[in-house]
């Protein structure tokens, strides 16, 4: 599957809209099928390298942790994903 994203090259570098590779999801997880994002400050700050030394980055690195959206598949030993009633009202 494959969907697009704001990837970061390196730090200082612009984010660019990017088609990403989406693995289907491994045991216990949960593929969200995304309907809404942002970019917040915690995203800026990565992508202007302010963040460098807090974490280990392996570029290109994806921005946009907050989100909305639905669920798209589950992997194997899920045994609680969010049911349709669950869906935030903007997402339905």
């Amino acid at each position: 599957m494959r969907a697009h994203g704001l990837t970061l090259a390196a730090f200082g570098e612009p984010p660019r809209l990017t088609a990403v590779e989406i693995p289907d999801p491994a045991a216990g997880q949960l593929l969200i099928e995304v309907k809404a994002t942002s970019i917040n400050a915690y995203d800026r700050k990565v992508a202007d390298g302010a963040l460098r030394h807090a974490f280990e980055y392996d570029f290109p690195v994806t921005i946009g942790r907050d989100y909305a959206g639905v669920d798209a598949a589950v992997g194997a030993e899920v045994t609680r994903p969010a049911s349709a009633s669950s869906r935030p009202p903007a997402c339905r």
